[in-house]
């Protein structure tokens, strides 16, 4: 049968003032009762459920009576307290002075977190025609760099790299050689190999070392490279990828979340310098020297 659409209105009014109902007697229902000490029934539902969530299968009976007891157990003890007054001791206040510090710190973060997300929520959502200029204008921004697999061997001397390529010469494992003798903690425990690589993120063992391995063909050995970071390598190159040069189709989401923090750095930059530009600011960098004492150098 269907309702009409009046009734299921006057029926969904009925609900919200069912449970508007429940929630004040909730409110003025006394469950447990301490002395002068009250708890109502929200205060207790409020206590065991935050949020007015719990999760599946714990809000039984016997797990209330428990958390109810839990209570008076617990305002027995603070009623005892408060009568030899430790609520004035020392020890209390000080700690409600760092705790209050907390909440004034908390306020703090809350405000700017509060004020960032507003003023972020300024820049509007880049358009489709915006999104395809900024690709066509930062194309190498969405370009998928070449990839080599590589293994490698650091040694400290150049000597030492001439007698690791020459037992790989010889036929023994790059594997065994790299657990042997190299000097890169991280890949020696995987036999010398680091994966596959981009030229960017392997320039961390020197431009001389990315620059042999990219001009390696797969599958052989470098001579002995001497990085201007420290150590001396052997390579061993694997699969090579070239670049690629992702589509606007491709990474059109990517391009629009991009442009859009792009944007929202160039306002949040705006706004700080035209803050300061108001601001009276006065700064003492002298006071976070480090002094040094007697003996310090």
């Amino acid at each position: 049968m269907r309702m009409s659409k009046g009734r299921g209105v006057t029926v969904g009014v009925l609900i919200i003032l069912l449970a508007a109902a429940a929630a004040i007697q909730a409110k003025d229902q006394v469950v447990a009762q301490v002395n002068k000490a009250q708890l109502t029934l929200e205060e207790f539902n409020t206590a065991v459920s935050p949020g007015g969530r719990a999760p599946r299968g714990t809000m039984t009976d016997e797990f209330k009576q428990m958390m109810l007891d839990r209570w008076i157990d617990s305002e027995l003890l603070y009623q005892e307290a408060v009568k030899r007054k430790i609520n004035r001791s020392e020890e209390v206040k000080k700690q409600m002075e760092e705790f209050q510090r907390r909440v004034k710190d908390m306020e703090r973060s809350i405000v700017l977190q509060v004020f960032t997300q507003r003023e972020m929520e300024v820049i509007k959502q880049p358009t489709d025609e915006e999104v395809k200029k900024y690709y066509e204008g930062n194309t190498d921004k969405f370009n998928i760099p070449e990839t080599v697999m590589l293994s490698l061997i650091m040694v400290e001397t150049q000597d030492d790299a001439l007698a690791a390529i020459k037992r790989l010469k010889g036929g023994e494992d790059f594997a065994a050689v790299a657990l042997e003798i190299s000097m890169e903690p991280t890949s020696k425990r995987r036999g010398g190999n680091i994966g596959k690589i981009d030229r960017e993120r392997l320039s961390r063992f020197g431009p001389e070392v990315s620059d042999a391995a990219f001009a390696l063909e797969s599958g052989t050995i470098s001579n002995a490279v001497v990085a201007s970071t420290g150590g001396v390598y052997v390579l061993k190159t694997g699969e090579k990828n070239p670049a690629v040069q992702q589509t606007f189709e491709q990474v059109s989401q990517q391009a629009t979340s991009i442009l859009l923090m792009e944007r929202q750095k160039a306002h949040y930059e705006a706004l700080l310098s035209k803050l300061r530009e108001k601001a009276k600011i006065k700064k003492h960098p002298e006071l976070l020297k480090v002094e040094t004492g007697p003996g310090k150098n």
